[in-house]
Order: structure tokens, then C-alpha cells, then sequence
């Protein structure tokens, strides 16, 4: 049975679907994008309040889904659902008499009609006309799980006339029907998130230890939306919520999506035909999300109390029509708001409609207009920068995606570049290495029956009889052969203070060069790059080692002075100062695809220095193998306790500064 309940616009304050002046409606709440300097900041408006559907008559209503402009809402205190022809303004109630306490509703392509009844402990398909056309009982079979309950909460139209259901309580993921009734098995389940100490009983407790613990369990889905893609979207109930977008198969194609926004307490999403993914959470945020994952706009936010339109009291349900306005149910006001685009949200929608239809110069165009209005929106230079890659213009591509920090997409442009670029100057590269080949080997030739350079070796030879000049061409020497090295610095035939400190400023400026002069895709963006903290961070790590090490030597016999030590582990960082530059240079020319090789190379200097430095400890306090591995992990001991009796120190420091602080704060008030 249905009901046709005729809603007058004069009651119904609702404004049209077409897009409304910035200038004419101002929005109650601040706009923020996520910008080119990789921080969400206030924008110009995305979405401005555009209607209020009040009238409706919703008492507790619990979700809200839009599916070819009809606007169904499940108006759980009034035990119906209520359909909103959004173009007519004509509403029709659906299942009086039958649903109970109906907290979810969807519908399919065909218009049929799919509510989640809590209270009947059902889920219900009706026909486009209000007919109750299936009823999804709860699964007898085995694989459903005998103790399982089967309370639909929410629920998804699938193929065939199906449903996905949210039930509540039930933990194994989410119920997968088919149109006769059939239960599929369960679609997607969530994972317990284990932490280290989990995993460390894990390993350590037996199975019966570990039964009498508490059981950790997956976190619930809260709503669940079918996408005109065909693909199923869930998010989770709890404080940390996410947006999973599951494949046929169901596993999740954003769970290594780093682009994603965070996103907290969500009570429901929709998604558009072109991807964009649409969330309003507990406090009344909505947030705007592009197909791959990037922020587009967040605005709203709570009432508090207040009676503002574009804020919210208790949001429960969102969606959008065609016209790409956004529809959020308010449960505690009982009432719909209506959120309409702005031109420059709506040119964004486009431009993304655009890329993807391929119609890339009118993309460009849209996406340069949008530029007028924010020149630091990150998701603009981003797509300004694929558009232009699909363009095969990768200087401009890599223009804009190094404004953005994209450097995936940078690297992919720069790939391209790179590869038209040695395409058209392969010949001159060989032409100019067998130039520089042919005069190597004449000038070699040269010196060999002429001895041309004969004066610059003597010259050369005369030089490194020089203290300093021979301590900092030792440098390769004790590369070659640390053992011996180290020995002569025992012995102090090799290495000064002022040498020893050289390399270990050598070593600092490369440390410094690999995070600011390896390229953009390598290199540390110059505002998340401190020099006096890597400055103190490489200090203090290098005099706590050697502190430590000469305090725990000194106990244990070690023959070496805190000076050899101090000269050797400084002459430890040859590998470093010999490779780290080829490495900074190759960065310079390296894409993503290369990082493996770089990973690789940096892993084998830190290997061998860690080697030098070991032997260099077995020379210089001459201790056998064992001796030096036992003088190492105490040296480590003892760094770590100075380390916690400093932080210690300067938590006491603190408090009492703040207690001193605070009484003269008192006084000087009071006096």
C-alpha cells in the first residue's frame, strides 16, 4: 500500500536545482582544499546552502539515498520510507504497514526499492510503485554460521535483483544475497588491527593462554554504497573511519591509497557517476573525495545548538541528484539540507568529466579558469599536469606536477622526457664518449714515450709528503684497506684532529646535499628540511657513540685513546664521501622506477661503514671478534641510558620551570 502525500512548495522551502550565485546565498561555514604546500587550508566556497525540504514530516529518519532524482529517505520513527520526486516535489510513501523500524534504504537502476528493517529483522524489495516485490529473510545455510545474528542495518542494491546487508553485530563482513534469497557468502569483512604487543603474545602465549584474553575484534561497517561503476564502497563505525572500495572479489583498491585524506566518525557516503566519493561525518563535515583519492572540499560542520543552515545536528544520510547538488539528512532537526556547487566546484567537476572522456584541451581550459580563482589548489596543477602528459607536453607536465608535489606523476612525466630526450641525442652522447675515449687514450699514449705530465706527478708527490695533504689522501687508503688504517692511526702515522674533523664535516655536507640536492623526486621539500636539526641530530649521534664507546673501552681494557677513536671512526665514513656523490648525482637523472638501485647503493654504503667502524674498534683496542660485538651492543646500552637520563633531566627541568613560572605568575597578580 502506498500513500501520495502532495507537498506544496510554499511549504516545502525548496530551491531549484540549478546552480545558485555565491553572490546571492552566502555559506555558514568555512571551505577547506587541500593546497600545493600539502596542508588542508580555507578555500573559496565549494558548496553553498541552497534549500531545506522541512516538511517532510520525518521523525528519526536514518539514511537517505538519491537514485535518478528521487530522493529515498528511511524514516525510521514513522516506520516508512519516503520517496521525493525531486523534480515534482511530490512525495510517496512506501511500506506502511509493513517495515517496523526501517534504518537503511537504496535502489537499483530499474527503481526498485531496497530497505534494511532493524526492527522486523528483515530487509525488503519493493517495486518502483511501492509493491513489496521480495523479502531477504535471515540465511539458514551452514557457511552463514549458526550463531550468527542477522539484524539489517543498512543495505546496497547488487546485480540481479540482490542485496548487500550491514548487518548489525555480525562481524564476518558484509551479507551478500542474491534476488531469490540465496546467501553468496559474505562479500568483504574487515581485518583486526594488531599492534606490536599483539603480535608479540601472539608468538610468545600458547593457544590456551591466549584464549582467556580478551578477543580483539574487526572494526563494524557503518553504510555501504553500490556505485554506478558497478563497485561496492563500505566505511567503518568508530573514531578512525575509512573509505574502502572494494572489487568484484572484494578487496580493497584504496588500502594503499596514500592520497586519501583522514577521515573521522563517518555516518555515511555516496558516490557520484564519475567517481567522486561524498562523506558527511558525526560533526557534520562533509567531504568531497576525486575517484583517485584526492581531497576536493570539506565544508559544513556542527550546530551546536544553532538553527544555521549549512550546519548540522545529527547527520545520518547523504547524497546527490544529476545537477551534482548535495542532499544531507539532519535526524535531529528532521529535516533535508540541500547544498548547490559554485562555479568554481562545478568547473572542477567538469574538468574531471573532461580528463576522463578524454577531451583534454577542454579540460586544460576549464582547469586554467579555475586557476584564476586558487592558484595554489593542489588537485588543479595536478590534473593540469596529467592533462598536459596525455598531451605529450612533459615540460609543462612536469612543471605542474613539481608545483603540486606530485612525484609519482612527476616521475612518470620525467620518464617520458628522459626517453625522448636520449631518442634524439643517442648519437651525440657516443659521438662525444668515443671523442673523450680517443683523447684519454692519445694523452695516456702521450705521457707513456713523453712523459707530459711528469712535472704534475712529481708536483703531486711532493704535496702529499705535506701532514695534511697525506691525511686527506688517505682517504681512499683507508677505503681499501680499513684494517691497515686503522693501525696507523693507532700508531699516529695517519689522521690529526683537524683532518678527522674535515671528513666528518664532508660527511654532514653530503648528508645535507642527498636531502636537498638529489633531484626533486629524491629530495626533502626545502620547508620539511631543518639544518640545525640535522646539524644536532648528526653531533649528537656521532659524540654519544664515541663517548659512549670510550667509557665502556676504558672499562674493559680497550688500548685505544678517545683521539685514535675519534680519527678512526671519522676515516670509518670513506665509503660515504667516495660513493654518496655519484649517488646524489645519479638522483639527479633517476626516476621512481630507479629507486631500488639508489636503495640499494645507500644500503651498501652504510654497510660498509658500519664494517670500517667495526674494524676499526677490533684495531684500535685491539679485541678479538666476540670482544668487539660485546663492546658494541654495551656502547649502544650506554647511549641509550644517557639518552633516557637526559630526556629524564630535562622533564624534571621543565616541570619545575613551569612551576617556578606559574608562582611568579601568582604573585605578580596578586601583588
Amino acid at each position: 500500500m502506498k500513500k501520495v502525500i502532495p507537498i506544496l512548495l510554499a511549504l516545502l522551502f525548496f530551491l531549484p536545482a540549478a546552480p545558485v550565485s555565491a553572490a546571492n546565498t552566502r555559506s555558514t561555514s568555512y571551505t577547506v582544499t587541500l593546497t600545493v604546500n600539502d596542508t588542508e587550508e580555507v578555500s573559496q566556497d565549494s558548496y553553498i546552502p541552497s534549500g531545506v525540504y522541512r516538511d517532510l514530516g520525518l521523525n528519526g529518519a536514518q539514511d537517505l539515498y538519491i537514485a535518478n532524482d528521487i530522493m529515498y529517505i528511511a524514516d525510521t520513527g514513522n516506520a516508512r520510507v519516503l520517496a521525493v520526486d525531486l523534480a515534482a516535489g511530490i512525495a510517496t510513501e512506501i511500506g506502511v504497514g509493513i517495515l517496523t523500524k526501517p534504518t537503511g534504504v537504496s535502489a537499483d537502476e530499474e527503481g526498485r526499492i531496497y530497505v534494511a528493517d532493524s526492527g522486523a529483522e528483515l530487509a525488503y524489495r519493493f517495486l518502483p510503485d511501492g509493491t513489496l516485490d521480495f523479502t531477504f529473510e535471515r540465511p539458514t545455510t551452514p557457511n552463514y554460521g549458526e550463531g550468527e545474528k542477522y539484524t539489517p542495518m543498512k543495505i546496497a542494491a547488487a546485480e540481479g535483483g540482490g542485496a548487500y546487508i550491514i548487518s548489525d553485530g555480525t562481524q564476518a563482513g558484509v551479507i551478500h544475497m542474491s534476488g531469490s534469497g540465496s546467501f553468496l557468502g559474505y562479500f568483504a569483512s574487515n581485518e583486526v588491527d594488531k599492534g606490536i604487543f599483539d603480535t608479540l603474545l601472539d608468538y610468545i602465549l600458547t593457544d590456551e593462554q591466549r584464549s582467556r584474553l580478551p578477543q580483539a575484534t574487526p572494526p563494524s561497517f557503518e553504510n555501504i554504497f553500490r556505485g554506478a561503476d558497478g563497485l561496492v564502497y563500505t566505511i567503518n563505525r568508530g573514531s578512525t573511519s575509512t573509505i574502502k572500495k572494494h572489487s568484484i572479489n572484494g578487496v580493497d583498491m584504496l588500502a594503499n591509497n596514500e592520497n586519501m585524506p583522514e577521515l573521522s566518525s563517518l555516518a555515511d557516503l555516496c558516490v557520484t557517476e564519475d567517481g567522486r566519493m561524498i562523506t558527511v561525518d558525526s560533526s557534520g563535515y562533509i567531504t568531497e573525495i576525486s575517484f583517485d583519492g584526492f581531497l576536493l572540499c570539506r565544508f559544513g560542520g556542527p550546530a551546536n545548538g544553532s538553527e544555521k543552515i549549512g550546519l548540522f545536528s545529527v547527520p545520518e544520510g547523504i547524497g546527490t541528484d544529476s545537477a551534482s547538488n548535495i542532499y544531507v539528512l539532519d535526524a535531529g532537526r528532521n529535516y533535508v539540507q540541500v547544498f548547490t556547487p559554485t562555479y568554481v566546484q562545478k568547473q572542477i567537476q567538469t574538468a574531471i568529466s573532461l580528463y576522463n572522456n578524454g577531451d583534454y584541451d577542454g579540460s586544460l581550459q576549464i582547469l586554467n579558469d579555475v586557476m584564476k580563482y586558487n592558484n595554489s589548489s593542489y588537485f588543479a596543477h595536478l590534473y593540469l599536469g596529467l592533462n598536459y602528459m596525455q598531451k605529450t607536453d612533459y615540460a609543462a607536465a612536469q612543471e605542474h606536477f613539481k608545483i603540486a608535489n606530485a612525484k609519482e606523476q612527476y616521475s612518470d612525466a620525467y620518464w617520458e622526457a628522459r626517453n625522448v630526450w636520449l631518442q634524439e641525442n643517442m648519437m651525440t652522447i657516443l659521438l662525444v664518449l668515443i671523442i673523450l675515449t680517443a683523447v684519454i687514450l692519445v694523452l695516456r699514449f702521450l705521457n707513456d714515450r713523453l712523459e707530459i705530465f711528469a712535472g704534475v706527478g712529481r708536483h703531486w708527490e711532493k704535496l702529499k709528503k705535506k701532514r695534511f695533504c697525506f691525511d686527506m689522501t688517505q682517504i681512499a687508503y683507508g677505503f681499501k684497506h680499513p684494517i691497515d688504517n686503522a693501525y696507523e692511526i693507532r700508531k699516529g702515522y695517519t689522521g690529526t684532529y683537524l683532518s678527522a674533523t674535515i671528513l666528518y664535516g664532508l660527511t654532514f655536507l653530503l648528508i645535507v646535499l642527498w636531502q636537498t640536492a638529489s633531484g626533486f623526486i629524491f629530495s626533502v621539500r626545502a620547508r620539511d628540511f631543518s639544518l640545525p636539526n640535522i646539524f644536532l641530530l648528526f653531533v649528537g649521534a656521532v659524540g654519544l657513540f664515541l663517548i659512549s664507546n670510550w667509557f665502556i673501552s676504558s672499562i674493559n681494557d680497550g688500548e685505544g685513546t678517545f683521539r685514535s677513536m675519534y680519527i678512526a671512526v671519522a676515516y670509518s665514513m670513506a665509503p660515504a664521501i667516495l660513493i654518496l656523490p655519484f649517488i646524489i648525482l645519479f638522483a639527479n637523472v633517476a626516476t621512481i622506477d630507479e629507486t631500488y638501485l639508489i636503495q640499494t647503493a645507500l644500503g651498501v654504503v652504510i654497510l660498509l661503514c658500519a664494517i670500517n667502524i667495526f674494524l676499526s674498534i677490533v684495531e684500535v683496542h685491539q679485541y678479538s671478534v666476540r670482544q668487539t660485538v660485546g663492546n658494541i651492543l654495551l656502547t649502544f646500552f650506554f647511549m641509550a641510558v644517557i639518552i633516557l637520563a637526559v630526556s629524564i633531566a630535562y622533564l624534571l627541568m621543565k616541570q619545575i620551570v613551569d612551576f617556578v613560572s606559574s608562582i611568579i605568575v601568582e604573585v605578580s597578580l596578586r601583588a
